[in-house]
């Protein structure tokens, strides 16, 4: 028996852990280090939660990057260290 109806509640659910993990991360390096969670499932809106936002201007609701779209077709490693 599973806590969640579908699978978009448990995405919804870990999403939003995410989210509190991002903003504990982006209060241990402020100002410097802009946090963000992408919900990858819509690619033009997928920014759900972002912290220190001033570090590039990006906003809720705003289109995942470069780099997100090519995770999306796996062009790129699961593990990225030091993306700039």
């Amino acid at each position: 028996m599973s806590l969640f109806k579908n699978q978009s509640d448990l995405d919804d659910y870990t999403l939003k852990h995410y989210a509190e993990a991002a903003s504990v991360i982006s209060e241990m390096f402020a100002p410097d280090l802009e946090a963000i969670v992408h919900d990858l499932r819509d690619p033009d809106h997928s920014i759900v939660a972002i912290f220190n936002a001033h570090v590039t201007g990006r906003k809720i609701g705003d289109a995942t990057s470069d780099l997100g779209r090519k995770r999306l077709s796996e062009d790129v490693p699961d593990r990225i260290v030091n993306y700039k």
